[in-house]
């Protein structure tokens, strides 16, 4: 597990927008993070130019989420 620790702006944007989404699974691509270790584990941390996506319509996620059915259908 990994975790994602997003500031500020960036935070408030994000919780709006997961609360407005009502999918089963959610695929979110965020980018320009910052990877750090802290006691040991590997936590991302946000920056000024982070950015998150929640389209389903980008065809990796509609890859990833096709992997995701698949799975429970064995």
């Amino acid at each position: 597990m990994v975790k994602l620790m997003l500031w500020d702006k960036q935070a408030a944007d994000f919780s709006i927008l997961q609360n407005e989404k009502n999918m089963k699974f959610k695929v979110v691509i965020f980018t320009s993070i910052i990877p750090k270790i802290f006691r040991g584990k590997l936590q991302l941390n946000s920056s000024p130019a982070t950015r998150f996506y929640f389209n389903k319509s980008i065809e990796y996620i509609k890859h990833f989420k096709g992997r995701i059915r698949d799975r429970k259908e064995i």
